[in-house]
């Protein structure tokens, strides 16, 4: 179950991810995928981020929705530890962290209500594997987000954006476009691993004028 448009991609080092993802413009993203998120949750739903790397997106969501049962799940050690020390030292309210792959999940089958990857699936080596396995772990009913660059977005979408979240256009324009060449994928790619890894149910839309928002249903 492999996909040849899927790359192996030069990932920042855990030290770099952290300090990216603690940033203004992280905070801003993740500020739109938690409004989609907290909306979307049930009381007491179980959450599992997929290659959650330092967990910023789960601490801003558990913040939100204590009521929520989040677990984070990453390849890289690391990543998990920083972010460990981060909610230690800030006293932050802790949250189990698992080192795996997202192509061999150590759950057992429906356990989640949710699960959540947030620009890790344009680097997993084998995504049609992964896609699998979240739908393994989901329970009836369940559902898989899927978060990613829009390499297909306009200059309209990013002028919007740009607007929207106050930031120069032509530090959008351009940052975008260099980083579109290697982290971002086009409605083809998805269409490509879900029919590969045998999903039926699956839904996907532009979200927040740069972005994808992939859906699977159980």
């Amino acid at each position: 179950m492999t996909s040849p448009f899927f790359r192996v991609e030069l990932e920042p080092p855990p030290w770099l991810y952290h300090l990216m993802a603690r940033g203004p413009f992280f905070k801003r993203v993740y500020r739109l995928f938690l409004a989609d998120l907290t909306a979307a949750l049930p009381p007491g739903a179980g959450l599992l981020d997929v290659g959650t790397g330092p967990g910023f997106l789960l601490d801003y969501l558990f913040a939100l929705r204590p009521d929520l049962r989040v677990f984070g799940l990453d390849l890289s050690h690391q990543m998990l530890r920083r972010g460990q020390r981060r909610r230690r030292r800030l006293s932050l309210s802790p949250w189990p962290g698992v080192v795996a792959q997202a192509e061999d999940l150590p759950f057992a089958a429906g356990v989640f209500d949710q699960t959540l990857a947030t620009f890790s699936f344009h680097i997993w080596r084998r995504p049609a594997k992964g896609v699998v396995e979240i739908s393994r772990v989901l329970k009836p009913g369940g559902r898989a987000w899927f978060y990613e660059m829009n390499r297909e977005a306009s200059s309209q979408e990013l002028r919007r954006f740009a607007t929207s979240e106050n930031i120069p256009f032509p530090l959008v324009f351009f940052g975008f476009r260099t980083l579109s060449w290697h982290h971002a994928l086009r409605a083809k790619d998805f269409a490509r691993v879900f029919r590969e890894a045998g999903i039926g149910r699956w839904h996907l839309e532009p979200a927040h004028h740069l972005f994808w928002r992939a859906e699977i249903e159980a």
